[in-house]
């Protein structure tokens, strides 16, 4: 398939600036931290209109960040109890993130913050 797009003109997804941004969960996935632990890696879609940004956070699976998790399922309204959660319940859920901005390898990268109730 042929497109026609000169991508030596396109630009590159910039980092948003620091605020407080709408967000649809679109997929969560296993992941192995660095050190060989469980984790997730949680992607996001920016929601407010004109913004098409994607977003993502990593979250420890091994008990050190339950703490992030019940912020994550309080802020979406996706159910949990005492026998655990399923990450499937948060697709397509919606929430409010705040985003911050840092650099790594010397570029401008959004971080998560907090997980919050529209």
């Amino acid at each position: 398939m042929k497109v026609p797009v000169n991508l030596h003109n396109v630009k590159g997804l910039e980092a948003l600036p620091p605020a407080t941004y709408p967000v649809r969960i679109d997929a969560v996935t296993s992941k192995e931290s660095k050190t060989h632990k469980p984790m997730a890696e949680i992607k996001m879609a920016v929601t407010a209109e004109g913004l098409n940004n994607k977003l993502f956070t990593n979250v420890m699976l091994d008990g050190t960040a339950d703490w992030k998790w019940k912020e994550i399922y309080e802020a979406t309204g996706a159910p949990f109890n005492e026998s655990g959660f399923d990450t499937d319940d948060l697709i397509s859920a919606e929430c409010l993130v705040t985003v911050d901005v840092e650099i790594y390898e010397g570029k401008e990268k959004n971080q998560i913050g907090k997980f919050l109730k529209i």
